[in-house]
C-alpha cells in the first residue's frame, strides 16, 4: 500500500560520485518547495501542515518498495521550516534522525508526505530536455537511469510514473576523517 505518501524519486547511487566508495552515510537531502497552502487554510484542514521524507530501497522493477520502510530513515520539516521559491533556489533541507547506510551501484527512493496529503504543497521538478539556468551556470537535464523516476502516488492505491521528470533535490553524504569519530 502507498498509503499516506504523496510523492516518490528514485535515484541511482554511483560509486565514481562519492569516490569510488561500495558504502556511503545519506545524512539529509534538499528539496525545492514552489508553494506550500497558506497556514489555517490548508486544503488537508490541518492548521499548519508539514512534511516528512523516507528513504528506501526499490523492486525489481525499480518502482519504490512501500513494504521495508524504517522509523530511522525519515526526517521531518515542520510548516515554519519550509521555505518556497518562485526560482527554483531556495532548499529546504531534511536532515535523517541518523545517517542511513546504502550501498553503491543500486536504486534507492525518497518517500515524500505532505502531512493530510495536502495538494497545496507543490516540489521544484525537473523535465527531460529543459535547461536549467541559475546566476552562474547553465545546464541542459537530463532523465534516465542514474537519474531514477518521479512517481505520483494517488489515492494510496496508484503509482504513476513520470518519466521524463524528475524532482530537484540534492543528497548529502557523510564525510568521515581517519580517527574521528564525527560527520558532516
Amino acid at each position: 500500500s502507498y498509503a499516506g505518501f504523496d510523492l516518490a524519486q528514485t535515484f541511482y547511487v554511483d560509486s565514481d560520485a562519492v569516490q569510488r566508495s561500495n558504502d556511503v552515510f545519506l545524512t539529509s537531502v534538499d528539496l525545492y518547495f514552489f508553494n506550500k497552502p497558506v497556514e489555517g487554510k490548508a486544503d488537508s484542514g490541518i492548521y499548519s501542515p508539514g512534511v516528512s521524507v523516507f528513504i528506501t530501497g526499490t523492486n525489481e522493477d525499480g518502482t519504490p518498495n512501500f513494504e521495508k520502510i524504517y522509523h530511522l530513515h525519515s526526517a521531518r520539516r515542520e510548516y515554519a521550516d519550509i521555505g518556497t521559491s518562485y526560482t527554483g533556489t531556495t532548499a529546504t533541507t531534511f536532515t535523517f534522525k541518523q545517517p542511513i547506510h546504502i550501498s553503491t551501484g543500486y536504486m534507492y527512493a525518497i518517500l515524500v508526505k505532505f502531512d493530510g496529503n495536502d495538494p497545496g504543497f507543490m516540489l521544484w521538478y525537473n523535465k527531460a530536455g529543459e535547461t536549467v539556468s541559475t546566476s552562474s551556470s547553465q545546464s541542459q537535464v537530463s532523465s534516465g537511469k542514474v537519474d531514477g523516476h518521479l512517481y505520483r502516488l494517488t489515492n494510496g492505491a496508484s503509482l504513476t510514473p513520470n518519466y521524463d521528470q524528475d524532482l530537484s533535490f540534492k543528497m548529502r553524504v557523510a564525510k568521515f576523517a581517519i580517527g574521528s569519530s564525527t560527520f558532516k
